[in-house]
């Protein structure tokens, strides 16, 4: 009987292990609390399932994010107001010693705001690293590769480091780079440099208040104030709201992972607790204009339906002519999460009624530094039909419509699929710009 226990409880021990919600992977892993900030265990070996037999990858087509970054603006942000409680003389012996740090910190990272770190290079070159020997068969031969990138610096370098570590592999490689706002329509398609884009509020001021509502009622924010100052109404006069302070710290904390030092300079700055109730904020605050929130005014999300049609297009024209192996595309976290979405990869693009539910639907932390979607495509000498593999931060992920096998979808269905939908929502989104 005893036996017959265990067997059982191995039995559904999968079943457990996928049923764990996102509160408790942020419990279990407080870094990943930092959501758009996190990076993910780039340097983790991830399962590649055996393709159907008969079948050998040929072809990849990648969007990817640039890699860990410093922060914007939140370090300057952050010491001004912090600056400010100190001529008050209103900081406790915490917020004293957080804005020291912070001053030593900020003086190296001053310039480099926004700009790629070392991390972010090391994530690119070793995701192209592991797809050169994934999927191998790709690379056999004369593999051309063409890439491109938007004309941020951090995004551009991320392409360069995945690129020189293809070549690095592939003496043979020969490889296209490039950076241009010509490449926005399906590259960054929510950019106004997108022909097709229709300039629409982000929220309404309905959703506004849900959010901030959420915020003033689940977060902590007395709690934190109370760490930071010693008087909570004088805080108060700073200058800033709670919400706007709190969130610009834990950008600054969260994003210290990202860093090639001094990871851990600010840690126990937030209890678990109010790290997971700042991340459902922030999930809330991302899903109102990027997810399929139901009360959404946004498009952002529609737009990549020309990111889908340049994926369908150019895959097929490479297939039929052999002009590129793989297709690589580096953009923005703002361009990945909406395409995550139209796609409805691992559920993403569930309809999220109530925005308290987003982070369930819409984990940040599946959008980290160095996120990635790729494409995998499968062929047979036996069998004509072409499957396709996606993988999200190299993951084999799920698609809204059946597999042929595994994770092995039709290509075919693909398009039959999602081909109507994109060129329904292209029209709708060229008509609304003729208006």
């Amino acid at each position: 009987m005893r036996k017959l226990l265990i067997v059982c409880l191995l039995a559904g021990l999968p079943f457990l292990l996928k049923a764990q919600s996102v509160k408790d992977e942020v419990l279990s892993d407080v870094k990943k609390a930092a959501g758009l900030n996190y990076v993910y265990d780039y340097k983790a070996d991830f399962p590649v399932t055996r393709a159907p037999k008969g079948y050998r990858p040929f072809y990849i087509s990648h969007w990817g994010r640039h890699g860990a970054r410093y922060q914007f603006s939140y370090y300057d942000s952050v010491e001004v107001w912090l600056g400010k409680a100190a001529k008050m003389n209103i900081l406790t012996q915490f917020g004293e010693d957080f804005r020291d740090k912070l001053t030593s910190f900020h003086k190296e990272a001053h310039y480099k705001e926004s700009d790629l770190t070392g991390i972010g290079k090391d994530q690119h070159r070793t995701i192209a690293s592991r797809m050169y020997r994934n999927y191998k068969d790709v690379f056999k031969g004369d593999t051309r590769v063409w890439a491109v990138a938007t004309t941020s610096p951090r995004v551009m370098l991320s392409m360069m480091s995945f690129v020189r570590a293809l070549e690095e592999k592939d003496k043979t490689l020969a490889a296209t780079c490039d950076a241009s706002l010509s490449y926005y329509p399906f590259l960054n398609p929510a950019s106004k440099s997108n022909p097709a884009y229709v300039n629409r509020p982000r929220t309404t001021r309905e959703t506004d208040k849900i959010i901030s509502d959420f915020f003033n009622d689940n977060v902590d924010w007395k709690g934190v104030y109370g760490r930071f100052f010693t008087d909570t109404d004088a805080a108060l006069s700073l200058g800033v709201k709670p919400s706007k302070l709190i969130e610009s710290i834990h950008f600054v904390t969260g994003g210290m992972q990202c860093m090639d030092h001094d990871r851990d300079l600010f840690e126990g700055s937030f209890t678990p607790e109010e790290e997971y109730d700042i991340f459902r904020y922030r999930a809330m605050k991302e899903a109102a204009f990027l997810a399929n929130y139901s009360e959404s005014v946004s498009t952002f999300y529609k737009y990549s339906a020309f990111a889908v049609r340049h994926l369908i297009e150019t895959a097929d024209s490479d297939i039929e002519s052999g002009e590129y192996n793989v297709r690589l595309r580096f953009c923005h976290d703002s361009n990945i999460m909406p395409l995550l979405t139209l796609l409805n990869i691992d559920g993403m693009g569930s309809e999220i009624v109530s925005l308290e539910d987003a982070a369930e639907v819409f984990p940040l932390y599946r959008i980290p530094m160095g996120a990635s979607i790729q494409f995998v495509f499968y062929r047979s000498r036996k069998n004509p039909e072409i499957l396709v593999k996606v993988l999200l931060n190299e993951r084999e992920a799920s698609l809204p419509f059946e597999p042929v096998e595994g994770p092995f979808y039709s290509w075919n269905a693909f398009k039959e699929y999602y081909g109507p939908r994109m060129d329904s929502l292209i029209q709708n989104l060229e008509a609304d710009n003729a208006k």
